[in-house]
């Protein structure tokens, strides 16, 4: 049985009054062996929960599957998944085998480039977003300790939300249920806490989402990724800002140089 949460003794020190004892929440780390056709193929610590949905995106973003069909079956069995796949892998115990180059991680990226720009959002939506996404995550607002990730459609309804100790994690989550449910993305904002780096901006690409955007600061090849591929990059969302770094088109409202 898995636990998301677990209460512990802490001294807190506050300047002026001293210290004080008292219990406070953190959130649980747990390990997970995947296996893919009885093979051992990664090891992941993660936040116990949308752990098959984790398991699809994981294996959607790193190419092994091209849709939830290529799935024949998953089974959770404690610290372990074992999932089926049509089409033998060659994997090993740290994962699959990576690309010989990160060129073959781009051309993958190329060939999921997000093409359609006929989707429009206002400004104050991506603020609200982040708004919506911070009074949903119930760990992180419990314990400070969880990345969130979630996606919302062109009304600003959340689609999918998911926690989890690993910013990469959270994704793949959002990103699985996507795949399992056949869920549309052309007209969708993925929102994360984490920075915007090459990785995650390949796995929106894979998912041919068209805006991601951060509270935190994009990499320079996570800026350059997001150009190549189509996808809307806003960072720093914070308070009544944030920055757009690629295709501010997308963003319904002009831009006026001084």
């Amino acid at each position: 049985m898995f636990f998301l949460l677990s209460r512990v003794r802490v001294l807190r020190f506050v300047d002026g009054e001293g210290y004080s004892e008292l219990e406070d929440l953190v959130a649980v780390e747990s390990m997970l062996n995947i296996y893919v056709n009885n093979k051992p193929y990664t090891t992941l610590l993660l936040t116990p929960m949308m752990i098959e949905e984790l398991v699809i995106g994981n294996l959607y973003t790193s190419g092994i599957v091209k849709s939830i069909n290529d799935i024949k079956s998953i089974r959770v069995n404690g610290e372990a998944v074992y999932v089926d796949v049509k089409d033998d892998v060659e994997v090993s115990y740290r994962g699959v085998k990576p690309p010989s180059c990160m060129d073959d991680i781009l051309n993958l990226a190329i060939e999921n480039r997000v093409k359609d720009f006929s989707f429009k959002i206002k400004p104050q939506n991506i603020l609200e977003a982040f708004k919506l996404m911070r009074s949903k995550t119930i760990i992180f607002n419990q314990t400070g300790c969880t990345h969130s990730a979630a996606l919302f459609d062109e009304k600003l309804e959340i689609l999918i939300l998911a926690e989890d100790i690993g910013r990469h994690n959270a994704i793949d989550k959002v990103i699985g249920y996507v795949v399992k449910n056949l869920i549309q993305t052309k007209k969708s904002i993925l929102t994360v806490t984490g920075r915007l780096t090459y990785e995650v901006v390949f796995k929106a690409a894979m998912a041919k989402i068209p805006v991601v955007a951060s509270i935190s600061a994009p990499s320079k090849a996570g800026v350059n990724l997001a150009k190549r591929v189509g996808v809307t990059l806003v960072g720093f969302t914070r308070g009544r800002r944030f920055n757009i770094y690629t295709y501010p088109e997308r963003i319904m409202q002009q831009y006026h140089s001084s």
